[in-house]
This record gives structure tokens, sequence and C-alpha cells, in this order.
């Protein structure tokens, strides 16, 4: 039984061709090669592999590439070379290792380490006692949603601590610490409430990218500044102060540093009548959380 099929696309007549068996059995269907009368694209014809001859010549190596030094360095300085060599920009530090190049004994995880967030290294145990305070009340908070029972048990909480906020003993306090940790560790919540614009939160760091930073206000046209003209007078004043304060600053932070580096994160506060705190520009400066 012979049946003729016609393959259309768009009304366009695709290939005709002829089976010689039913269309509902399988097996060998074309007896003629089918007629191609528009096709997109071609089948990709595959060309076997010739094996090489055994007289012809063998293709020559390929050149070997000499090692690199083993701790080559690049110029990020202004001559942006590659050399080890730029006195100038090496007393700048501006002298990296080139990506792909073994690094030094110990600096494994110098990269890693760049991008890890920076936290206090030593905390007192004051400090320690209020984050474990703060916690609890959060985590407790997120336990009672009732405003009036969180009320409660968080003044509960807080009777808690202020019977042994008078310790003197540190081995004691240490231990009613540890033994207050662990408590938290098993009565934690499972999901507490996240602010939003606390770490892990929905929108933590989102206006970040909208922030630009204080010396763009040098460039501002004199038109603009004259929008606000109270900013601007107390700014001026403000660098001024900078200038007169930056010595001082700089004097006190290198007598208070211990010579193996700080041991917190915490800035010292002004010693002198007169003086202003290490660093203050930074925090009078600073821009608002939502630009």
């Amino acid at each position: 039984m012979h049946h003729t099929h016609i393959y259309t696309c768009r009304d366009v007549s695709m290939q005709v061709h002829t089976r010689t068996q039913d269309k509902y059995t399988r097996g060998p269907m074309h007896t003629s090669a089918p007629v191609h009368v528009h096709t997109r694209a071609r089948a990709r014809q595959v060309v076997p592999r010739r094996s090489p001859r055994s007289d012809s010549p063998a293709p020559a190596p390929a050149p070997a590439r000499a090692p690199l030094p083993p701790y080559r360095r690049t110029c990020t300085g202004s001559c942006l070379r590659r050399t080890s060599d730029c006195s100038a920009c090496a007393e700048r530090g501006g002298l990296r290792p080139l990506p792909g190049t073994p690094r030094a004994p110990g600096q494994e995880k110098q990269g890693a380490e760049r991008h890890r967030p920076k936290m206090a290294g030593y905390l007192t145990h004051r400090q320690k006692v209020l984050r474990l305070y703060k916690r609890a009340q959060r985590h407790l908070e997120s336990w009672c949603v009732q405003r009036d029972k969180y009320r409660f048990y968080a003044c509960l909480l807080r009777d808690r601590f202020d019977k042994n906020k008078n310790e003197k003993d540190m081995v004691k306090a240490t231990q009613l610490l540890r033994a207050g940790e662990e408590e938290f560790w098993l009565e934690q919540h499972p999901q507490p409430y996240i602010f939003p614009d606390s770490p892990g939160g929905t929108s933590y760091e989102r206006y970040n990218c909208y922030k630009a930073p204080e010396w763009v206000l040098n460039y501002w046209h004199p038109s603009e500044k004259a929008m606000y003209p109270d900013y601007f007078a107390k700014r001026e004043q403000w660098k001024k102060l900078q200038l007169e304060s930056w010595d001082k600053e700089v004097q006190q932070l290198q007598e208070e540093i211990p010579p193996d580096g700080p041991k917190n994160e915490a800035l010292p506060p002004a010693r002198k009548e007169g003086h202003l705190p290490p660093l203050w520009w930074h925090y009078v400066t600073r821009p608002r959380e939502r630009p």
C-alpha cells in the first residue's frame, strides 16, 4: 500500500517522498531519497577521522612556556609595569602578586580574609554580658507576640541580670556568663525577627550604592551650595577644625595603640580638654541612612 505525504511549513512544500509500508508500522520506510524544496539548515556531515600515515612526519611539539617567577609582581601605581623593581611605587604599597602566581608561605588565606568582615578581636566581659542581654530580649520579643506579655517576661529577664550585676569575683562571673550563653542557645527562637536594615534583613545595605563620599561636595558649584547655606557654613568650620586637630589625633593614636596592634575596633575618646576624638570627621560628615 502506497501513501504519499506532503510536509508543509507556512504553506511552503518541504519534502515529498513515498513510503512502501503502512504509516502505523516501523521499519525501512523510504524507497527513494526525499526531495527537499526548502530547508533552513542542512544536516551536518560527519567526516570519519583518518588514521595517520606511518610515513608522515610527526608534528613538531609546542614550545614549552617559560615558568613564571615564584613571586612575580605587578605594579598598580602610575607606571603599571610588570616588574618588582618599581621602587617609587613600592614605597606607596602599589605592588601586588599577579593572578595565578604562587603565594609566599603563610599568605594562602590573605585573599579570603580580605573580603571577610572585620569584627572586634577582643570583647570585654561587660560587652559580652550586654550583647547576651540584647540578644535574649530580641528573641524573647519573637517568642511573645502580645506586647503586654512580652513586657512581663522582659522585666523578669532584666531582674535576673540585675541580681548578678555587682559580682566582683571574675571566675564566678565568667561561669554565670557561660551558663547564660548555654541557656540562650537552648531557648533561642528558630526564626527570630530581623530588622530590614540589619545584617540579613531584606533591605540591608540597599541604599549604599546611592551614597556619595563627602569629598564630592568640594566640587559643587556655588549656586548648588547656596541651596544649603547652613550646612556648608558649618562644613567650612569643620574643615578648619580638621586641619587643626589632625596632628593631635594621629599622635594620640600612636601613643595609645599597643605595638602588637589594637585589641578591638573601638576608638579612644579625647583625653585632654579642648581636643577632639580621633577620626571624628567620619562621624560628623557621615551620610544619611536613606539618601
